[in-house]
């Protein structure tokens, strides 16, 4: 077995709205196709290397789960790697979206990184190398 590339990731939304908002206009990700599956509808969005990001509605059946940053289990965060970690933090803020950890320093790792929440409660990271 060979894996060649990350096809695509998967976030079950709470609010389709909100979610195409945050995914599209907010971090300007390219909409690709929607896929009506029957019982879900499938949006991808353009991921830098030729990866998607797939968002999952299914029709009246999405249920809200709340998590922490540390909640134990499978999945933690999605981490993005960006130019400029300030850039981000303002452009959040600026439109309302949670932040759960300000621009931190992680000397280990070679990087400052922020922490927010997308609207369906998935944490993702920003990361600049330094």
């Amino acid at each position: 077995m060979l894996i060649k590339m990350i096809n695509h990731i998967t976030i079950n939304v709470k609010n389709l709205e909100d979610s195409l908002k945050f995914y599209r206009d907010i971090l300007g990700l390219e909409q690709l196709d929607i896929v009506n599956m029957g019982d879900h509808e499938l949006i991808y969005f353009a991921l830098p290397g030729g990866t998607r990001l797939e968002l999952i509605t299914y029709f009246g059946t999405n249920q809200d789960i709340n998590t922490n940053p540390s909640d134990g289990g499978i999945f933690r965060h999605i981490a993005f790697e960006v130019d400029d970690v300030r850039d981000v933090e303002k452009w959040m803020l600026e439109n309302a979206i949670e932040v759960t950890l300000s621009i931190t320093r992680v000397p280990k790792l070679g990087v400052y990184a922020i922490l927010v929440k997308d609207p369906n409660g998935v944490e993702l990271e920003f990361i600049q190398k330094f």
